[in-house]
């Protein structure tokens, strides 16, 4: 029997050349479609998380305005009158000024719960736009991936325009997040 000597002429070298780089290419792609489909399963939560956090933001700002119309409203009842508060000569504080004292109090609950709920929009809008930096980031990942899988210059397919799609619909929605609640909070003040 012959012994098969090794050539780099020889046939079968260049068929498991050939096999081993169709192997590793295939294992390339297995291994970015697999970091692909782990992006899009992390970007589900988040974006439950980001309607969340949308419904919190708007949730503190309906609950300042709510506050700023009672404390708008107590301050009308309060300096309608004459704010000053005045003793009696005993000592005593007659019905007139004791009103005045409740108005004054509410007015300033109101006014604390507005500063507390503004506090809280404020929180809530930084999560809300931090949370869209993240899955921003997490498309553009996800695009970067699916666009090294088609170097070979072919038209992109759906599956890479979609992250693109995803990532403009981010910015837009971010944009017209913060414009809506930019002139919610103008009429406030």
């Amino acid at each position: 029997m012959a012994e098969h000597t090794s050539n780099k002429d020889d046939p079968q070298t260049h068929l498991d050349a050939m096999h081993d780089l169709d192997h590793a290419a295939l294992n390339a792609q297995t291994d970015i479609i697999r970091q692909v489909n782990d992006l899009k399963a992390k970007r589900i939560p988040k974006h439950n998380e980001l309607c969340q956090r949308r419904v919190d933001v708007n949730k503190n700002l309906f609950e300042c305005d709510h506050y700023n119309l009672q404390v708008s409203q107590y301050r009308l009842i309060f300096g309608g009158v004459s704010p000053l508060i005045r003793t009696c000569p005993d000592g005593s504080i007659n019905r007139f000024n004791s009103a005045k004292i409740t108005y004054a109090n509410k007015l300033l609950e109101f006014d604390k719960k507005r500063a507390e709920s503004l506090s809280a929009f404020y929180a809530a809008q930084k999560g809300y736009f931090k949370l869209i930096e993240e899955i921003k980031e997490t498309e553009l990942e996800i695009q970067q991936l699916l666009s090294s899988l088609n170097k070979d210059g072919e038209e992109e397919d759906k599956e890479v325009q979609e992250p693109r799609k995803r990532f403009t619909s981010l910015e837009e929605t971010r944009a017209q997040m913060m414009e809506g609640w930019l002139e919610w909070l103008a009429e406030l003040s």
